[in-house]
């Protein structure tokens, strides 16, 4: 199995963060692709040194990072590529966003395993979570729970999307007159995904909009 990556989209969002036997990666794919967003998967049954270089390409490029360290794993190597992952993304690119998830702690069954790698643990997410929280940048957003940032990805890549379409000339949304096109972007940012085509069919086709 290689990385997933639904290439329904340019715009592409990075599904980095915690793997092994972690699942909560579905949630997230099952909502993109319902909604045709292009997602990055690195989670893959057998990987091999080759992918690093796949992934190291959608780290570089991908619009839109996203990096949850959960409660699933003791999480040294992530917490440490945090600071990388954000580091990399600015890096080569500042209009690109990364949204941060870190879990205070462990859960039950690992602080049992391990109370000492739990605690040792517990104290590096602290860390992690007070640099991140003291760290101005405009383009990393940090979230609570991994609900939040599936909500915070999902306006984010609508705001992103929007960018791209109004940099694109002699488009359908350059025939549309101020009103219609203020009504498109509150309803694309606010309104279900699932509802964002038919709203910008209906504002093309009202008296408001500039004919082709």
């Amino acid at each position: 199995m290689t990385p997933e990556i639904n290439k329904l989209a340019t715009l592409t969002v990075g599904l980095f963060g915690t793997c092994g036997k972690s699942t909560w990666r579905d949630a997230f794919m099952a909502a993109y692709a319902e909604r045709g967003i292009a997602y990055f998967n690195p989670q893959v049954d057998n990987w091999t040194p080759e992918l690093a270089d796949v992934e190291a390409w959608h780290l570089a490029n991908d619009q839109l990072i996203l990096f949850p360290v959960t409660d699933e794993t003791y999480a040294a190597g992530s917490l440490a590529e945090t600071g990388f992952s954000v580091a990399t993304a600015q890096r080569l690119n500042s209009t690109r966003f990364v949204v941060l998830y870190v879990a205070p702690e462990v859960n039950a069954d690992l602080k049992l395993a391990n109370p000492e790698a739990a605690n040792d643990s517990k104290r590096a997410r602290k860390l992690v979570l007070a640099h991140l929280a003291h760290a101005a940048n405009p383009n990393v957003f940090l979230v609570q729970s991994l609900e939040e940032m599936l909500a915070v990805s999902l306006r984010i890549y609508a705001a992103l999307d929007l960018l791209s379409g109004a940099r694109e000339v002699n488009t359908w949304r350059s025939t549309l007159s101020p009103q219609a096109w203020n009504e498109l972007v509150r309803a694309k940012v606010l309104a279900e995904p699932a509802d964002v085509a038919a709203v910008a069919e209906d504002v093309s086709n009202t008296p408001g909009a500039i004919a082709a």
